[in-house]
């Protein structure tokens, strides 16, 4: 449709699995040169090239938007953060919880929510209960919706109770070594009746 002087027609498409839930996530990728999409639907992760859809095994049902660290694909789940090869057949627990994680993968670090608590965390691993939260929102019902980078920052947007705000985490230099985040900091607050459930960058 973007040829000047031209229209044709989207590619058609056809789905790829049912939900019986009603909910799937999505994050489209490029693995060894091809476009992929990965998919969270009824607890399996898919990796779905157009001809070929694989899943991966878990040890856990997966629950939140995969999202790609490099060579690894990170997957939300209720015992933590599951991790596996962009091209492999199955995840283990990266991080693991007692409650459900939510990853996103900015500024090459993987900021998790739990709850109300946001995590800074590495890829190495480890436990998210005995972790130290990077932030924690004063609002005991406050829902992380999305995490994404900004110049210079780090931007978290969430609701509560018909409410929505964007918080932003400054990078601040360390010496040479990989900038720490600062203190948040509320840009954006939305009028009552507007919250938030998706945000991301561009360009």
């Amino acid at each position: 449709v973007w040829k000047q002087g031209e229209m044709s027609l989207l590619p058609a498409m056809t789905p790829l699995v049912s939900s019986a839930s009603g909910d799937c996530w999505v994050q489209s990728a490029v693995v060894s040169g091809q476009g992929v999409v990965f998919a969270a639907v009824n607890g399996v992760l898919h990796r779905n090239t157009g001809s070929v859809d694989a899943t991966y095994t878990s040890p856990a049902l997966v629950g939140s938007r995969p999202v790609i660290a490099g060579g690894k694909v990170l997957v939300g789940s209720g015992s933590g953060i599951m991790s596996g090869d962009v091209g492999g057949s199955a995840l283990s627990a990266l991080w693991t919880s007692s409650s459900t994680a939510t990853p996103w993968w900015v500024k090459s670090r993987i900021i998790a929510a739990v709850g109300r608590d946001l995590h800074e965390l590495t890829l190495a691993g480890g436990n998210l209960d005995t972790h130290t939260a990077l932030w924690t929102h004063p609002s005991p019902t406050w829902t992380w919706a999305a995490v994404c980078e900004a110049p210079g920052a780090i931007l978290a947007a969430g609701r509560d109770g018909g409410y929505g705000a964007i918080y932003r985490f400054a990078l601040e230099s360390s010496g040479g070594s990989t900038p720490v985040l600062g203190a948040a900091v509320q840009v954006a607050s939305f009028p009552p009746g507007e919250e938030v459930y998706a945000m991301d960058v561009y360009l």
